[in-house]
């Protein structure tokens, strides 16, 4: 295994883990839409079905984004 192997693994393996991340946040935590930050952010209110089709959509994206990492580090031998 190269040098430049080592790295794309690592590299890989850190965007996995912050997607593995953000789907365990998706399916746990409240979901909420924030604009702007301090005391200028505004929440912006969507009804339930709206949020609901919203994380389907996050949660979809997400799981398509650790499949693609997932490929990639076989590529490079890893056993997932």
């Amino acid at each position: 295994m190269k040098l430049d192997d080592i790295e794309a693994i690592r590299s890989l393996s850190e965007k996995r883990s912050n997607a593995v991340l953000r789907a365990t946040r998706l399916a746990k935590e409240p979901l909420r839409l924030v604009l702007g930050s301090g005391g200028t952010a505004t929440e912006l209110v969507f009804s339930t079905g709206t949020l609901a089709g919203l994380r389907e959509k996050a949660t979809e994206a997400t799981q398509a984004e650790i499949e693609e990492l997932d490929e990639k580090l076989r590529a490079l031998g890893v056993e997932i």
